[in-house]
């Protein structure tokens, strides 16, 4: 009994430092301090929580700046009522580090009515900031506010080229083609290279007729960037000389200037923009570029460059080549290619039998439906996918039917495009199905569960009685 009782009284006197050892321990664990990789790792853990927590707004005043940096960041991805604040008062702080995260968080908010409010402190902060500010500024502001756009011109006389380059892509951004005149004179007068181009891109992208002037100016810039985009924006405008500067640029010395070139004048209505291409074509060994060339002539529809298209054919790969060319010549002489795809189609290389599905959609014809479903029981989901794609565009009759087959087929990339396809025309009828796929739960595929998620969520701002298919 004497004996029973020591036994009892170590276990008790064991326990009880086994519970005190935990207790100090758990204590030591709470009140120690983490090390920064312990912060940004638990910093991290609440951001994907999608949830603005306490714990998350605390990391904005942690000792480490890179702490900081990186809450400022979650916490505009996070975005929430209280992020713009939290960020704007953050754009203050000494450490130009932390300040700029939440200059460049701040954009990413969604909150439209810091845009006016950036612009109007950004000339006081020091320029990396400044240039984050204006730069979410433009991310923010949209071309009905006027403000924004008013203020944003006035840094493009600023003293940073940063921020005079942020001016400029915010107003791009912004899309504020009245700002046109303003940033014309900005570009004429910019000595900085870096700002200078991203001042022509802004007027590039911006698409205003009437501007041409200062793309012409620089279509011989050293800058095979500032080439590219002064043909974009020349080839938008209404001048009567793109056409002649685009077929000068076919000759030019950087590959991607040349397939801008090629690309713009895929989209000109001018009657010599085929044969200009095809002289091109004759003489170019470069894949990518004689891709282009024949995604332009196929968009032009001209039908000079079948015999270049067929023996290319002849020659074999490479495939992205023949695949071009096979698309090229389905738009041009529609069923007369049908015999050619046919051939292409048994071969062994998926992507090539996925081309051969596009081509029979762009021949054109409800004929080729039989090949398609022949391609829509392929071995490769690239394949079953890209016919799947062109049958529910050229048999519309027995759409239901591919739906289905996709939604069933065994790879989530073909079940993928039949659930964007509900999504687009609001098929509520599929809603049923849906419920059942996400009722797999964890066995089922992330991408695809992402995918239903956000089918599932369209149907929300919509009434089922919108479905524009039934």
């Amino acid at each position: 009994m004497q004996s029973m009782r020591k036994v009892l009284n170590r276990l008790a006197a064991f326990l009880a430092i086994f519970i005190l050892v935990i207790i100090g321990y758990y204590l030591y664990d709470r009140f120690r301090e983490r090390s920064i990789n312990e912060r940004l790792a638990e910093l991290i853990h609440e951001e994907d929580r999608r949830t603005l927590s306490s714990k998350l707004k605390g990391y904005l005043e942690d000792s480490d700046p890179e702490v900081r940096a990186r809450a400022a960041l979650a916490i505009g991805r996070i975005g929430g009522k209280d992020s713009g604040p939290l960020l704007y008062e953050k754009t203050r702080e000494d450490v130009i580090d932390v300040a700029a995260a939440a200059g460049f968080a701040i954009g990413l908010t969604g909150q439209k009515e810091y845009a006016a409010r950036l612009l109007d402190v950004a000339f006081d902060l020091p320029s990396a900031v400044g240039a984050m500010a204006v730069a979410s500024a433009g991310r923010l502001a949209d071309s009905s506010m006027t403000e924004a756009a008013d203020l944003l011109v006035g840094y493009l006389d600023h003293p940073s080229p940063d921020v005079r380059e942020a001016a400029c892509l915010a107003l791009c951004n912004a899309e504020a083609k009245s700002k046109t005149a303003e940033l014309i004179e900005a570009v004429s007068d910019e000595s900085d290279e870096i700002v200078r181009a991203a001042g022509l891109y802004t007027l590039a992208r911006l698409e205003v007729a009437e501007v041409s002037s200062p793309f012409i100016e620089h279509l011989a810039d050293p800058d095979p960037f500032v080439r590219s985009t002064c043909l974009r924006g020349l080839a938008r405008s209404n001048s009567s000389q793109a056409f002649h500067y685009l077929t000068i640029a076919l000759n030019d010395g950087d590959p991607n200037v040349v397939a801008r070139a090629v690309s713009e004048l895929g989209r000109k209505d001018e009657p010599d923009a085929g044969a200009a291409l095809v002289k091109v074509l004759r003489r170019e060994k470069d894949e990518k570029l004689v891709m282009e060339l024949f995604a332009a002539l196929q968009r032009l529809k001209y039908a000079g460059a079948i015999d270049e298209a067929r023996e290319l054919i002849d020659v074999g790969p490479p495939v992205n080549l023949t695949a071009a060319a096979a698309r090229y010549l389905a738009v041009v002489q529609g069923d007369r290619a049908v015999n050619l795809i046919d051939s292409l189609s048994l071969g062994d290389d998926p992507y090539l039998r996925a081309a051969c599905a596009e081509a029979y959609g762009l021949v054109g014809s409800g004929k080729v439906t039989p090949r398609l479903a022949h391609l829509f029981n392929d071995v490769d989901p690239l394949v079953r996918t890209a016919a799947f794609e062109v049958l529910v565009r050229l048999d519309t009759a027995n759409v239901h039917f591919y739906i289905r087959q996709a939604l069933a087929d065994r790879d989530r990339v073909v079940t993928t495009s039949a659930l964007e396809l509900i999504k687009d025309a609001r098929l509520a009828l599929y809603l049923p199905r849906l419920n059942e796929m996400m009722s797999g739960g964890k066995e089922l595929d992330v991408d695809l569960r992402r995918t239903l998620v956000q089918v599932a969520g369209a149907f929300l701002s919509h009434s089922p009685d919108d479905a524009t298919l039934s």
